[in-house]
């Protein structure tokens, strides 16, 4: 029983060492898929509204 109990609690202690060096590890996305020809910009913003307007 003492083995259950220390493996489920290494489990969780794991788990919320890893959610916390995960969360510290990202970036935005305009930042991490950045490249010289392409930029992700804001989320709000659609490229294929511009240039679209109907009468």
């Amino acid at each position: 029983m003492n083995v259950l109990l220390s493996g489920a609690v290494a489990a969780v202690a794991i788990a919320i060492v890893a959610a916390v060096v995960l969360n510290g590890a990202q970036k935005p996305a305009a930042d991490a898929f950045a490249t010289q020809s392409v930029r992700v910009g804001d989320a709000g913003h659609s490229w294929k509204a511009e240039g679209t307007k109907k009468n």
